[in-house]
């Protein structure tokens, strides 16, 4: 089954793994398939307003994955010219104009 690599399963994947790490043993899946060996390049995003997953956590959930390297960026509402982010505020078409292009640079895009 080829991988599905696009934002929105990305972000869903995420979520799931990162219930699974908070509080239980880490397990890190790609389309339902333990990955013993992660070793892709990481560029994760935390924001600031994000009650649900805050920086601690992001970095929990990197922590997980010790053979892939890392960058976190933290990224507040004012930082990307928006009023707030929150946990789902990067699927909204709102942050299409102003922090999209962040994430697609962060991306190599």
């Amino acid at each position: 089954m080829p991988f599905d690599f696009s934002p929105a399963h990305a972000a869903l994947q995420a979520h799931v793994d990162a219930g699974r790490l908070l509080g239980a043993a880490a397990v890190v899946t790609l389309n339902g398939e333990m990955v013993d060996e992660f070793c892709f390049s990481i560029q994760a995003f935390s924001f600031a307003d994000d009650a649900a997953m805050a920086k601690l956590c992001t970095r929990k959930l990197l922590s997980a994955l010790p053979h892939a390297p890392a960058v976190l960026h933290v990224l507040s509402p004012a930082d990307v010219e928006m009023q707030a982010i929150g946990h789902a505020g990067t699927f909204r078409r709102s942050a299409e104009p102003s922090l999209w292009p962040r994430l697609e640079q962060a991306g190599g895009g």
